[in-house]
């Protein structure tokens, strides 16, 4: 297990993800609609988006999440009230991370803010899963086809060990009392 340095565009905003690997989180590459607005809204879509709409996504459980710089910079989207929060740098518009709340303990930090991107592999593992492969914007290689069913098992048993080992809490992006750091803009 390693730690990995995360950074907006411009450095402003500074991350650290703790003892990552591929025993503690997920490497998955999502092709749905909300995933490939939330950077073509920040026009970011060729910094986060791969040749096919994909977005890189590395879950992990909140406590093993840490903004060390930069947290008056943080900004959330959600694409409505009942949206997925969708973590910015204002700065310089980068996507972050997303999170659904306090209530499921969950992290998905996009690979755009790997301040080592090349070290991803190394550190996380494969890609375990490409999910909502429907909404990919051209027909995606063999490989790459959904395989989500199996992997659901994974996740949900993953959220319940985070839940009862405690690690929702602290969560970088919501106060203990369930609100959001940042007032949440939906468009």
């Amino acid at each position: 297990m390693a730690d990995l340095n995360l950074a907006c565009g411009c450095g402003k905003v500074k991350a650290i993800a703790r003892d990552v690997g591929p025993s503690l989180g997920n490497r998955i590459v999502c092709y749905c609609e909300s995933c490939q607005q939330f950077p073509i809204k920040l026009d970011k879509a060729d910094l986060v988006l791969d040749e096919y709409g994909g977005t890189e996504i590395y879950q992990i459980p909140p406590a093993h999440l840490e903004v060390v710089e930069g947290a008056d910079q943080l900004r959330c989207l959600r694409h409505s009230e009942k949206g997925l929060h969708r973590f910015y740098a204002g700065c310089c518009d980068h996507p972050i991370a997303n999170a659904p709340g306090t209530g499921i303990p969950f992290i998905g930090v996009i690979h755009s803010s790997y301040a080592e991107p090349g070290k991803s592999h190394e550190l996380l593992g494969p890609i375990r899963c490409h999910t909502f492969t429907e909404g990919a914007t051209d027909p995606l290689p063999e490989d790459r086809k959904s395989t989500m069913a199996l992997f659901l098992v994974r996740v949900i048993a993953q959220i319940l060990t985070w839940r009862l080992r405690g690690l929702g809490k602290p969560h970088p992006f919501f106060h203990d009392d369930g609100r959001c750091i940042v007032d949440p803009e939906v468009r």
